[in-house]
């Protein structure tokens, strides 16, 4: 018995074990990252919808006030506010500020149209007189926790002149 084949014994060597927890270390490394991909895809996924979920909101109520308006004040080019009048005297005021976009009508209190997650970067109004006056509209929302940032420009055109 003495010179009996140790390669009869039963089991892994070290070498065997060694090269399989390699083999398994790339793998799972190779998954983690491939989850932690789809993760932050689908993050970024959810702050464009929620960016332009604001930025729809921002821009129909900037263009339905504009198109409303009997008075557009002149507010030149690249102006953070926007001033309008409709034809029963009620006035809007559209404001830059606060990392928002603020409505004020008549003489209430502002009320910010983007939400908490979003902020409003760069943001002006510009106006040119044509057949009633024409407002162009510029601003860049980020979404607060992504970092995300997309930018829009609207052009409307005054009804009710």
């Amino acid at each position: 018995m003495a010179g009996e084949d140790k390669k009869s014994e039963k089991g892994y060597t070290l070498m065997e074990l060694l090269v399989t927890a390699a083999i398994l270390a790339v793998v799972g490394g190779i998954a983690i990252e491939a989850f932690v991909s789809i993760l932050r895809l689908g993050l970024r996924t959810k702050a464009l919808r929620t960016l332009r979920q604001n930025a729809s909101v921002i821009m129909d109520k900037v263009e339905r006030s504009v198109r409303g308006a009997s008075d557009v004040a002149d507010c030149g080019i690249g102006s953070t506010t926007l001033f309008l009048r409709d034809n029963s005297g009620v006035t809007r005021l559209f404001e830059c500020r606060d990392g928002g976009v603020v409505l004020t009508v008549g003489e209430g209190t502002g009320e910010s149209l983007n939400g908490s997650d979003v902020t409003v970067g760069e943001c002006s109004f510009s106006c040119q007189q044509g057949e009633g006056m024409v407002v162009e509209f510029d601003f860049t929302l980020t979404h607060r926790l992504t970092r995300v940032e997309e930018s829009y420009r609207t052009f409307v055109s005054q009804r009710n002149y």
